[in-house]
Order: C-alpha cells, then structure tokens, then sequence
C-alpha cells in the first residue's frame, strides 16, 4: 500500500462518523470542503496530472492552479496542538544540509543550494491518522544561494492541504534527513497532497537585477532543438510531456535512463533525446535545449590555459566543452557568456572561484557532463568480462558475486546492490544499503566498506569513498579513485580490489577487468 492511498482511508475514516455510512458526514463544511479538495487532489495525482494549467500572467500577477503530492521539512505554530495558525515547511531541491551548513558559515559551497519554503495562515488542526490539515492563505517561495547567485522566487494565494502520517514518508522526498534541527526547532520530514490556486508571483535575481528569468542553466541553449537521427521528436519509448518550464523538462529527463537531451518549447512541450540524435536551429522560436546534468560552475575561471592551447571564440557553452573533450589532457574549460571566449586547462590547472560577472562566466569539469549514474539510484555493477556482479557480503567483505551469463540482477540479490550517492566534481559514493556503508579503496590496494553510516554522510574529504564514473565505451563505466589513482578491479579469482595505478584520462582500451555495466535496479 502506498503513502497517498493510505492517507486517503485515514483522512475519509476521520471525514465520516465512526459507526455510520458514508452518506451522513460530519456538519463540520471545513471538514467537507478538505475532503473534496484532497480527494480531488488525490484522483489528479494517481493520473499523472500534478500541474494545473496557467489562466493568466501579467507582471506581478500569474494566476494558476496546481496540485502536488510531495515531502517536506514541516512544523506549526504557535505549538503542535493549536488549530488556527501558522503552518510552515520546506523542502531542498538541490544541494543537501551540508551546503547550506556551508553557505551559512560564509564559506563558497561548490554548488548551487536551492530549497523551496511554504506557510499557510489560518485553519491548521491536526487530525488522527495524519499530521493535519492546512487550509488558507498560503504564501510560497523558492530560495536558490550559491557562487555567483542570490535568487528569491515568491508567489501567494489561497490552498488546501494535508500532510502525511510520518510512516508513509520516505526522508528522501524532503531532499535530506528525518529530522532537521534541535527542539523546540526541529522540522520534520512529512509528506503531503494539496490544492493551490496562485495569485500573483515574482522572481528576483539580486545580483544582476533581472527579473523573471527561465532558467539559470549556462549549459542550455535557446532556440535550438535536437532530434532523433530517425526523425522523431523523442528517443524510443518516450513521449511529449506538458512541463511547466525548462528547469521541469530537464529535470524529466535526468530520471530517463539515456536520455542525453531536454528539447522545451514554449507551448510547454517536452521531447526528450538519447545519442542518436542532431541538434537544429528554428530562429526566434523560444525553445530551450540542454544536457540533463549542468556541472558548470559560475563565477570562476581557470588561471592558465594549458600547454599549446589558447583562447578560441564559441558560440554556446557546448561549443567550449566540446573542444575540451576534443583536446587530449584537456580536463577544466572556462566559457565566458559575454563574448564567447574558451579557455581550456589540465587536470593540474588552478581555478579563480571569484571571478565575478555571475553566470557569465563558468568553469566546468568537462568529465562531468558524462554522469548518468543518478542520485539515490539502486545500480548493480556488471563486469561483462568475468559476468560477475560486485558485491558486499554479509561479513562485510567485497568480492565478486555468482555468474549471471544474462547480465541481469535477480531481485532477491542484496549483497550486490548499491544506492549512488553524488558528490562534488561528478564523483558518486557507492552505498550499501543491507550494511549501511559506502564502498572505498583502501591504501593496500584492496576494497572494503566504511564504519556505519547513513546513506547522506558522504563528505568531501572522504577521498577513499569517491569514485568518478568514466566512460568506457559501449556503455561500460569504470570508477576511478583519485587519492589512489586506480581504479576498481575485478579479477577471475572473484577477488575485487585496485588496479595498477593508472589515470582517469588513460585507460587502456584492452582493461576489461575494470569496466562495468550500471545495472539499475
């Protein structure tokens, strides 16, 4: 049974009187209305129709209606029991606590932290079976910090809500842990339906004073589209979807497995595009098109071009990039958006992380735009040369599981299971969920896992947990650790360990030992 159709049996148990039928309601019309409201909620939902269609916007006015069933960081005032008065939430959409840890100590976090917060005035009580209802006015907005950017997206209007018991909520939908904060000041991680109807909304970027901005995405192109080499608008198995911006489409796409690029157009429609596509151009057509992952970093820039290369005009940030990957040894691009420049740097180079001009200027890891491991996946790692899964045993001992000559994972198959973990520069953790421990390369040369750990506790300086997913060709990946240089191994003994030290830019093309393919589970 899932969280939304528990909450429905709790919340209409609550609506009718114990012991009567359903047709004799209690008189409460507040109870009535939540009822209708939520349920219609609900039924939306279940038909993958979470966004309402805009009636009307007109500078500060942009009247639309919405429905969401989703988590957040939530608590009430002026304490838990009151039932008129202020309910309050907010949810991290990228970035993670460590980030902002980062960014209220006025330290640079490396990426960009956004989180979404929301309060509704008025009618709040708390119900049996769930955490409550919240209906009245409900002011929202959308907070994005970071290197360069100082963003506030707000909007207000009128909404109905309600929250989930606890028990039905994965932590993983409020974007951190269970719990944020100590008491009295502690916001827990609660699910929730509700209906909203906006009035008027704003977005302000405060330090380049524009206003109402798409998206600020360096890697994203406008009026250009891709499409398939077959002449379809989508990659096989996919179709048009309604978004309701670029950031929306691309966000699609991010949990498409293969899905290499977003194509969004201004009626709202959203095409999505694997390898085996080209890119056009349709003049003053508002469409946006982008990879699914930007790691470009704003505001910096490399200190040196590298050795034999030097600056070079390009039309678009994708430009930039793929001269880098182009150029062997070529590791760091830094592109500037006012004038086109290209500058390219090695794996050695120094990078200025307070270069001014904002997002006009960025430095990327070219390596990075290649990750589609996802964050929070359960992948399986497959060694086509040996047919072997990696694994963690129970006694905590990696090595290679049983042949699987098909190359599938069999669903009652723990040990070889693990949640990917992003982290700074497109390096991923490996987690093992049945021992609550990250993967890691050990400094003899062999594998082993972590002390106990929650699946959010990946720190930056944790070297020996980090791995950078490399392309291998054919869709085969292999995971480099750079405090060692190696990478992870698998021999025919079954034994998993490093191997010789070798460059993340300088695999051979006959290590098969070391490839793998990510099967998601």
């Amino acid at each position: 049974m899932n969280g939304s159709t528990a909450f429905h049996e709790n919340f209409a148990s609550f609506i009718y009187r114990p012991g009567k039928s359903k047709g004799q309601r209690r008189t409460d019309p507040m109870f009535k209305e939540a009822s209708d409201v939520l349920s219609t909620a609900l039924a939306l939902k279940q038909r993958n129709n979470e966004d309402g269609k805009p009636i009307a916007k007109s500078g500060w006015w942009c009247w639309s209606w919405r429905v969401t069933a989703t988590g957040g960081y939530a608590k009430k005032f002026p304490d838990k029991t009151s039932t008129w008065g202020v309910a309050t939430g907010f949810k991290l959409l990228s970035g993670s606590t460590l980030d902002l840890a980062t960014l209220m100590s006025q330290n640079d976090p490396g990426y960009n932290f956004k989180t979404s917060v929301a309060l509704t005035i008025g009618y709040v009580p708390d119900m049996p079976g769930v955490a409550g209802v919240r209906a009245g006015v409900s002011v929202g907005g959308t907070l994005s910090l970071g290197p360069g950017k100082i963003e506030i997206k707000i909007t207000l209007g009128l909404g109905m809500s309600a929250a989930v018991d606890a028990k039905w909520t994965n932590n993983m939908l409020c974007g951190g842990p269970e719990v944020i904060g100590v008491a009295p000041w502690d916001f827990k991680c609660r699910g929730s339906v509700a209906a909203a109807f906006t009035l008027f909304c704003k977005k302000l970027n405060f330090l380049d004073g524009s206003n109402g901005a798409t998206m600020d995405d360096p890697c994203s192109t406008w009026n250009k589209f891709y499409k398939q080499n077959n002449g379809d608008a989508d990659m096989p198995g996919q179709g048009r979807s309604h978004e309701k911006n670029a950031d929306a489409c691309r966000e699609r796409c991010k949990t498409v497995r293969g899905c290499q690029h977003y194509s969004f157009w201004k009626d709202g429609g959203c095409h999505l595009q694997n390898w085996d596509s080209h890119r056009k151009w349709k003049r003053n057509s508002g469409i946006m098109t982008g990879p699914p992952v930007c790691c470009a970093r704003p505001s910096s820039s490399i200190k040196k071009d590298m050795s034999g290369q030097g600056r070079s005009g390009e039309a678009e940030y994708m430009g930039c990039w793929n001269r880098c990957k182009r150029v062997k040894g070529c590791r760091y691009f830094t592109y500037y958006g006012k004038d086109g420049g290209c500058h390219l740097g090695d794996r050695n180079v120094g990078i200025d992380h307070n270069s001014g001009q904002g997002g006009r200027i960025v430095t990327a890891d070219a390596y990075c735009m290649d990750e589609t491991l996802k964050q929070h996946n359960v992948v399986g790692l497959f060694n086509k040369e040996h047919k072997r899964f990696i694994r963690v045993t129970g006694d905590r001992h990696v090595d290679a599981s049983g042949r699987r000559n098909d190359g599938t994972l069999p669903g009652d198959w723990e040990w070889e299971k693990f949640t990917v973990v992003e982290a700074n520069w497109g390096q991923v953790g490996l987690y093992c969920t049945h021992l609550n421990r990250f993967l890691m390369m050990k400094d003899d040369g062999s594998m082993g896992v972590s002390e106990w750990r929650k699946v959010d506790q990946l720190w930056d300086g944790d070297s020996w947990m980090l791995f950078r997913p490399v392309e291998a060709g054919d869709g085969y990946f292999a995971f480099h650790n750079e405090a060692h240089n190696r990478y992870i191994r698998m021999n025919p003994d079954r034994v998993v360990d490093a191997s010789n030290p070798k460059g993340r830019d300088d695999l051979p093309d006959w290590w098969g030992q070391e490839r793998y393919k990510i099967v998601d589970v």
